[in-house]
């Protein structure tokens, strides 16, 4: 969903993300955010992990499109 995609950009960048997005996202249970003892979130290193891959792979298929553009 793409409220639970911002949800972890905004934790990726230091920002709180929405709470619902998270429990929406199932992020928590899946070990990409955990709940802290101060109520806020954050990226574990799997979640931050994660959202490097999938950032790498955005900018492969970039260059890719625009290769094949040429």
């Amino acid at each position: 969903a793409p409220d639970g995609q911002q949800a972890l950009e905004r934790l990726r960048s230091g920002a709180q993300a929405d709470e619902a997005a998270i429990k929406r996202g199932g992020f928590e249970e899946a070990g990409l955010v955990e709940h802290a003892q101060d109520g806020s979130y954050r990226l574990t290193g799997s979640g931050r992990a994660m959202l490097g891959a999938a950032s790498q792979a955005d900018q492969g298929k970039e260059r890719w499109l625009n290769r094949a553009d040429e």
